[in-house]
């Protein structure tokens, strides 16, 4: 049986099991990968506080594949890495 990767919040960069009381659990696949076609998932909490994502009452989270595009699109100067703009308006 072949190892599964372990899977990683697209936004922040932690695996599944990192801080799941404070960043909830992971959401996904949200998406794919626009190269490796690999599944694109997210923490709860890194997913509501992106300004393009909310969350409804019935506790659906909507938005992210906006964020997922602002993140495509945005880098962070500090870590050059593209998504992780996406949780804040820092600039």
């Amino acid at each position: 049986m072949a190892l599964q990767p372990e899977r990683t919040c697209v936004l922040c960069g932690y695996p599944e099991v990192f801080a799941v009381d404070i960043l909830g659990r992971l959401i996904g696949p949200v998406g794919n990968d626009a190269r490796s076609m690999a599944p694109l998932w997210v923490h709860r909490e890194c997913a509501v506080w992106s300004p393009e994502a909310y969350e409804t009452g019935d506790g659906h989270i909507r938005g992210i594949s906006r964020v997922l595009k602002r993140g495509r699109v945005t880098w962070c100067a500090p870590s050059m890495q593209g998504y992780m703009l996406a949780l804040s308006d820092a600039q």
